[in-house]
């Protein structure tokens, strides 16, 4: 393994509960990146959430691969966004954020994963309606990334049997527990 550097993140995140302003702290303008296929149906729920709320100074890409997802981040910021929200699961959140890092754009994070560790670690509301008051009316912060063998690391990082079987789950259709729980069997028994 490589030695590591460490970078800073802005990620936009509020340690209380807000009230849904027509003007944002944030002013935006921003610009929600969606994962589709993460989790099992919080996408759903997001969109229809999303949708009724008609935000002034917000806009929702649905990206249709890793690469466009990579694209759209990438892009954001020739585009004139100010905020990057990731909504997805913890994959969703890295891959932006791996775009945002070095950066002026702050990463907004909407779970709607399986897992959703990024958020939960970053006390960001599983809740969707708080999580979007939360990056709409939230305060930037900082946090610590490292870079492994040319690698951003963001939120967490697995060596061994830990990051085999992360592996593992990134490579499969499905999502959920259930799933990640039956890789972790199946690659202890191989």
């Amino acid at each position: 393994m490589s030695a590591y550097r460490s970078s800073n993140l802005t990620v936009i995140k509020n340690d209380s509960q807000t009230i849904l302003k027509k003007d944002y702290p944030n002013g935006g303008p921003f610009l929600f990146i969606g994962n589709p296929n993460s989790g099992v149906g919080g996408y759903l729920k997001f969109k229809s959430i999303f949708d009724s709320l008609e935000l002034k100074n917000a806009q929702l890409a649905e990206s249709t691969s890793k690469e466009h997802m990579l694209k759209l981040a990438r892009e954001a910021k020739k585009n004139g966004y100010k905020v990057c929200v990731a909504v997805g699961g913890d994959g969703t959140v890295h891959g932006i954020a791996s775009q945002l890092i070095g950066g002026d754009l702050a990463l907004g994070i909407i779970p709607t994963g399986s897992g959703n560790g990024i958020a939960r670690h970053l006390n960001i509301s599983m809740d969707i309606s708080t999580a979007i008051q939360q990056v709409l009316n939230g305060k930037p912060h900082s946090i610590d990334t490292i870079t492994i063998n040319g690698t951003y690391a963001i939120g967490f990082c697995g060596v061994g049997f830990d990051g085999y079987v992360a592996h593992l789950f990134d490579n499969i259709s499905g999502r959920g527990f259930g799933n990640y729980i039956k890789l972790t069997l199946q690659a202890f028994q191989s």
